[in-house]
């Protein structure tokens, strides 16, 4: 092999190494830049010391949860016990909720990311709210879930099809209208 086809392999093999790199990072740029620590809460008010109901409403059906004498049932249900560890994981998680990203969102786009409230007349665009109550039957925080957001549509480098990965979800503050991801 002379120095002449020894450069020009050097040269393929930086050019491949390069396209590669930038084919398996070029998903990453929408959300890069800021550590999970960073992130903000989605609902900053919510507080679940003073929790002591929870309904969650989805087109064509509520569940109510509630606290009686320190044990969480289904109200709806003549107050049939509810599973302690699923109620205190879903609280958790929702309390946990961390903004990816702040879309600005017209009230025209809300049913296509189903956001739509759940009690209106057209079910289909609309999400699923889950209210926080007090005791005293006062709401404390509410947080409306739409549809699963996709990063991108780019086909998959490995040959597995469409690479249009969930990155979470559309969520909502009613309070303010916000929409994160």
């Amino acid at each position: 092999m002379n120095a002449s086809q020894l450069r020009n392999l050097f040269i393929a093999a930086v050019l491949i190494l390069g396209i590669g790199y930038f084919v398996f990072n070029s998903d990453e740029g929408s959300f890069k830049g800021q550590s999970k620590d960073q992130l903000s809460e989605v609902l900053p008010d919510l507080n679940l010391e003073t929790v002591k109901k929870i309904v969650i409403q989805s087109p064509g059906s509520t569940v109510t949860l509630e606290e009686m004498d320190s044990k969480w049932t289904v109200a709806d249900r003549g107050g049939y016990p509810a599973d302690f560890t699923k109620v205190g994981k879903l609280a958790r998680e929702i309390d946990e909720l961390k903004v990816l990203t702040k879309e600005e969102v017209g009230e025209s786009q809300m049913g296509r990311l189903e956001l739509l409230p759940p009690d209106t007349d057209e079910s289909e665009g609309a999400g699923t709210d889950i209210a926080f109550l007090s005791g005293s039957g006062e709401e404390v925080s509410r947080i409306r879930i739409g549809k699963a957001a996709k990063t991108s549509s780019t086909p998959d480098p490995m040959g597995m099809g469409m690479g249009g990965s969930s990155s979470g979800k559309f969520v909502m503050r009613p309070s303010d209208k916000s929409v994160f991801i």
